[in-house]
């Protein structure tokens, strides 16, 4: 027996799209768009955020929370009294949206999650933190037994899923530099040991005793300009031996965009595992192209700094042998975005920004980089 469903219900696997298409065909009477990027942030044709006396209006949707930016209050207060013609619409203010402080300076538009972080601790009963400089603790290397070269644990009975569901989210929305820490520890929500348990511990307390730490987004006389960076730590993880990748894009000096995944094979040197990076990066700078669509381009192509050369010479040269035969897809792809979308460079390794999302680094080296960006 089954039930055919003749209108989409909440919680469904098609409901997401569902409600996408819905909110979508109710906006193009009113010339709201979704952009090609990302289909969940529309703007009206002609958008263009350059112009002070244009009449411009980006919505972005979350689920059902929305977020609407525009260059008059009276356009917004006109979007609104038509959303309420054909939805319940709660109208909040601005400086909260889906667990984000925002708030506007003089210095520009920051962002932080401390309300979050602090709710979320209090609700899984976390003790009170004891101060710690960095997320991890760089001594200590995680494997699913519980930690290298240690005895094989039992497995926890703590709330270790719910604390890394949180504070996933927490490390997506704002906070870069735990998101090593976080990718890391979530490798083990199967089965996780009393190790990871005080490893995960440790990372809500370096958020607490850190907190209210926001990212700062600062308009720029001189025009937009954005900087990338790429790492990879080969066979950085110890139980596959399957490298990481580290990414970061920023712009106007502000993080946007930071990933630290685990690559999927084995590679046999660095040079791929840094190429394999690159490769992941530049799909993940392409969100740089809703600053396109909302009339912000850059005048000049995307800058991505690596620190092994081997792997600038891979992309800047137009050549394959048999060496790179198994990279031919990505290698066709990073080579035609090179120069087009993104200008590919070399960095030291001591100013390599993209270094803490790739493993764990030392208390000095991590405060250092953490500086470097506008997290404050």
């Amino acid at each position: 027996m089954v039930c055919k469903i003749y209108k989409s219900l909440y919680g469904l696997k098609q409901a997401g799209r569902r409600w996408n298409e819905c909110f979508t065909q109710f906006l193009e009477p009113f010339i709201l768009l979704p952009m090609e990027t990302d289909h969940c942030v529309y703007r009206n044709k002609g958008c263009n955020l350059s112009d002070r006396t244009a009449r411009n209006v980006i919505i972005a949707l979350y689920v059902d929370d929305g977020l609407i930016l525009s260059s008059g209050r009276s356009l917004i207060e006109e979007v609104l009294t038509h959303l309420r013609g054909a939805f319940e619409v709660t109208v909040g203010d601005a400086t909260s949206y889906v667990g984000m402080q925002i708030a506007i300076r003089d210095s520009g538009i920051t962002l932080h999650q401390s309300g979050y972080i602090a709710r979320k601790a209090e609700l899984l009963w976390l003790p009170e933190p004891t101060r710690v400089s960095t997320p991890l603790n760089p001594s200590v290397k995680y494997c699913k037994s519980g930690v290298v070269s240690g005895k094989a644990e039992d497995e926890t009975r703590a709330p270790y899923r719910q604390l890394i569901e949180a504070m996933l989210y927490v490390s997506n929305g704002s906070r870069p530099d735990v998101a090593y820490a976080m990718c890391s520890l979530s490798r083990f929500n199967s089965c996780p040991k009393e190790s990871h348990w005080e490893g995960a511990k440790r990372v809500i307390r370096y958020l607490k005793n850190t907190q209210p730490k926001w990212i700062t987004h600062t308009q720029n006389e001189a025009g937009l300009y954005l900087d990338g960076y790429s790492d990879a730590y080969h066979g950085g993880d110890r139980d596959d031996r399957e490298s990481v990748s580290g990414s970061i894009l920023l712009i106007n000096g502000s993080p946007v965009i930071w990933k630290s995944p685990k690559q999927s094979k084995v590679a046999g040197s660095t040079a791929v595992v840094e190429f394999v990076a690159v490769a992941h990066d530049k799909r993940d700078s392409l969100g740089a192209q809703l600053l396109k669509r909302s009339g912000r381009e850059p005048e000049a192509a995307t800058p991505l700094l690596l620190d092994n050369q081997t792997a600038i010479c891979l992309i800047s040269n137009n050549q394959i042998h048999a060496k790179t035969k198994a990279l031919d897809l990505d290698l066709l792809f990073v080579r035609d975005l090179h120069e087009a979308e993104i200008s590919v460079s070399y960095v030291s390794t001591e100013d390599q920004f993209a270094d803490f999302l790739t493993k764990q680094v030392e208390p000095g080296q991590f405060l250092s980089l953490m500086k470097r960006a506008v997290i404050k």
